[in-house]
C-alpha cells in the first residue's frame, strides 16, 4: 500500500511539473505577445501619424476578417490531442498536425485571395490616392502574416 501511494504521489508530482512549465511557456509566450504588439503599434503610431494611422486601421480590419479563413482547426486541438497523448497515439498526432496544415494551406490562401479584391474595392471609398497605394503595398504583406499565423497556431495549440 505504502509503495503504491508513493507511485502515485511520483506520478502526480510528474504531471504537476509538467503542467507548471506548459503553464510558464504560455504566460511567458502571452507576455511577448503583448509586449511585441505594443511595440509595434507604438511603431506604427510614430512613424505613420495621425493621417495614415486610419490607413493602418483598414489593414487591420481587412486582416481581420481573414481570420474567419482558419476555420477553427486549430483550436480542434485541444479537444482531441490530449486524449491522443494519453493514450500514445503518436502516428495519429502527426496525422492529425499534418492533415490540419494541410487543410489550413490550402483553404486559408484562396480565401485569403479572394479576400484581398473587397478589401482594396472598399478602401478605395474611403482612402485618397495616396493612402490606397499605401495600402496595397501593406495589405499583402498583412495578409501573409495571417496566412502564416494560421499555419504556425497550430503547433501553439499543440503546445497548449
Amino acid at each position: 500500500m505504502i509503495q503504491l501511494t508513493k507511485k502515485i504521489s511520483t506520478g502526480l508530482q510528474n504531471v504537476l511539473s509538467k503542467i507548471n512549465r506548459n503553464t510558464a511557456w504560455l504566460i511567458a509566450l502571452s507576455v511577448v505577445i503583448a509586449l511585441s504588439q505594443f511595440i509595434v503599434y507604438a511603431l506604427i503610431n510614430k512613424n505613420l501619424g495621425k493621417e495614415l494611422l486610419g490607413v493602418w486601421s483598414l489593414v487591420v480590419a481587412a486582416t481581420s476578417i481573414g481570420q474567419i479563413s482558419s476555420f477553427g482547426f486549430s483550436n480542434s486541438l485541444v479537444r482531441y490531442l490530449p486524449e491522443m497523448i494519453f493514450k500514445d497515439q503518436r502516428e495519429d498526432v502527426r496525422k492529425m498536425l499534418g492533415t490540419i496544415n494541410f487543410s489550413n494551406f490550402f483553404l486559408t490562401l484562396p480565401i485569403l485571395l479572394l479576400l484581398y479584391v473587397p478589401a482594396v474595392q472598399y478602401a478605395a471609398h474611403l482612402l485618397n490616392p495616396q493612402q490606397l497605394i499605401i495600402f496595397k503595398s501593406v495589405i499583402p504583406l498583412s495578409m501573409a502574416s495571417l496566412f502564416i499565423n494560421n499555419l504556425f497556431s497550430v503547433y501553439t495549440y499543440f503546445l497548449d
